[in-house]
């Protein structure tokens, strides 16, 4: 509601309802929830967010790091994602996992990782990545962990493996299926 309702509030109602059939159909559908929301409503909403800001920044007061997929499910093509593709509704959900770091108001990085990937080789392989979430304004962190994956230094990539393997045995890396698994980094890893 609360996305919607700002893209209502920049463009003006009246522009909005005028422009949105020139609008990409899917950011469309999306806004059009800003139509119905009461202000009331939205000023609830925008000091839960605040709520959910200090919850996460408390969070990472123990944590270096929260590492997960960066989506639910493998990339899917883009006529598969169309209004009335076959798996339309299912796109939808593919910014699941990073809609934590926008509403906590995290900063993060996206780290590639299909070369893991049964595929990789293949022209059938799609984008998937792992996503390393960080306190807000800790983006060096981020990067940090980054850089030590991407140079394979350890623990990182202990950690890393232990994640990975855990998504093999549950298969999403190599069918579309949904995964909601998180993994917390504690501060006591370093990364040198």
């Amino acid at each position: 509601p609360i996305v919607g309702s700002e893209i209502i509030y920049a463009f003006g109602e009246k522009r909005f309802l005028e422009n949105c059939d020139n609008m990409d159909p899917v950011t469309a559908k999306r806004a059009k929830v800003g139509l119905d929301v009461k202000s009331a409503d939205y000023l609830k909403f925008k000091n839960r967010l605040k709520e959910l800001e200090i919850m996460a920044s408390d969070l990472f007061k123990d944590y270096d790091a929260l590492i997960s997929p960066t989506t639910v499910m493998r990339a899917m093509k883009v006529e598969d994602c169309e209004i009335n593709g076959k798996l339309h509704d299912r796109s939808l959900l593919s910014s699941a996992n990073t809609q934590p770091g926008n509403l906590f108001n995290l900063c993060g990085i996206s780290y590639p990782i299909q070369k893991y990937c049964n595929d990789y080789k293949t022209n059938t392989c799609l984008p998937v990545g792992l996503q390393v979430l960080c306190a807000n304004g800790n983006d060096s962190k981020a990067i940090e962990i980054g850089i030590a994956l991407e140079k394979g230094r350890s623990p990182c990539v202990k950690i890393f493996n232990l994640l990975f393997s855990r998504l093999c045995i549950l298969n999403v890396i190599y069918q579309i299926k949904f995964l909601s698994y998180w993994y917390f980094l504690p501060k006591q890893y370093q990364l040198d």
